[in-house]
């Protein structure tokens, strides 16, 4: 019994995650430098906007986590006559086995135009034809091309693997926004444990 309360502890959890989370960033980090030393279109725009790779590597998780939290609440997918709430608790991994829609590449054909018009352009009744379903008006930073680079003429082809790796992980926890009682906290990724995340990625 002991064991088992001592792997559930959430110190314990978020530093698992956190230990997952760092692997991926840095997985995603080498894809990137990899493309950029030999795609010369992407070598270029990202000199041009001063974008550095690392930042590009990190707004891509912090975008992948933020979607994790909304799935959960069911405002991913949502058919286009129903309430906000009842999309699929995993939307985004229908996406990557394309349930939702078909794609050569997951993040060139299906993550950017979701993060960069899906996500961040207000539409009437918050539909989205190119996934059928309704998705919502995010008004926030986190949903803007990073220094405003020209996603749809520059093709970031990463490698699919990196995103089913990532999902993977984190289709292993429970994404809440619930607040936690103070006696019975839940084990889960919650906005404090991924504060604590953040604040660690940073070093």
């Amino acid at each position: 019994l002991e064991n088992i309360e001592e792997a559930f502890k959430i110190e314990k959890v978020t530093e698992e995650f956190f230990d997952k989370y760092k692997n991926h960033f840095i997985d995603l980090k080498e894809e990137l430098e990899e493309l950029v030393k030999k795609d010369q279109k992407i070598k270029k725009e990202f000199a041009y906007q001063n974008i550095h790779i690392v930042n590009f590597a990190k707004r891509i998780m912090s975008q992948l986590v933020f979607l994790y939290f909304i799935q959960k609440k069911g405002w991913l997918g949502v058919s286009k006559n129903k309430f906000w709430g009842s999309g699929p608790r995993n939307f985004m991994r229908k996406l990557f086995e394309k349930d939702i829609a078909n794609y050569d590449n997951f993040f060139n054909d299906i993550l950017e135009p979701l993060f960069y018009e899906g996500l961040a352009i207000k539409r009437e009744n918050d539909f989205y034809s190119k996934l059928n379903c309704k998705i919502p008006f995010l008004n926030g930073g986190l949903f803007e091309p990073l220094k405003n680079y020209d996603w749809k003429e520059t093709d970031i082809l990463l490698d699919n693997e990196v995103f089913k790796n990532i999902l993977d992980t984190f289709d292993l926890y429970n994404f809440t926004v619930r607040e936690d009682e103070p006696l019975e906290k839940e084990v889960a990724v919650d906005p404090e444990m991924l504060g604590h995340v953040f604040e660690k990625l940073l070093d």
